[in-house]
C-alpha cells in the first residue's frame, strides 16, 4: 500500500512540475492554398530599342608603349632602406605615353611617392 501512495504522489509531483513549465508549442502547419490555373496563352509585346552607338570617351585596349624616349622622370632622390643601413639613388617615372588600338596616344602621369 505504501508503494501505491508513493506512486500516486510521484505521479502528482510530475504532473505539478509539468504544469509549472510552459506548455510545448504545437507545430502548426501552413494552411493549404488552392492551386491556381496557368495563365492562358497570349501574344507578347515590347517596344524596339535601337542599340546605342559607340561615342568615344574610352581607351581601346590593348595599350602599347611605342616610344620609350617619351618617358619623363621625376628628379633623382636618395631612398634609405627600412633599417637605415643603406641608401640608394632612384629616379621614379613621372609620365609614360601609350598608344591604344585606335592609334591614339594616352598619357599616364604618376605623382612622386613621399619617402
Amino acid at each position: 500500500m505504501a508503494n501505491d501512495q508513493r506512486g500516486a504522489s510521484s505521479a502528482t509531483f510530475v504532473q505539478d512540475l509539468r504544469s509549472l513549465v510552459a506548455p510545448a508549442r504545437s507545430e502548426k502547419g501552413l494552411s493549404e492554398i488552392p492551386p491556381k490555373g496557368a495563365l492562358p496563352a497570349q501574344r507578347g509585346r515590347a517596344d524596339y530599342q535601337a542599340k546605342a552607338t559607340a561615342s568615344g570617351g574610352g581607351v581601346a585596349g590593348p595599350l602599347q608603349e611605342v616610344n620609350v624616349d617619351l618617358r619623363e622622370y621625376h628628379e633623382y632622390r636618395n631612398v634609405p632602406t627600412s633599417d637605415g643601413l643603406f641608401v640608394f639613388l632612384e629616379q621614379p617615372i613621372k609620365k609614360i605615353v601609350l598608344r591604344d588600338a585606335n592609334g591614339d596616344d594616352v598619357a599616364f602621369i604618376y605623382q612622386q611617392e613621399p619617402l
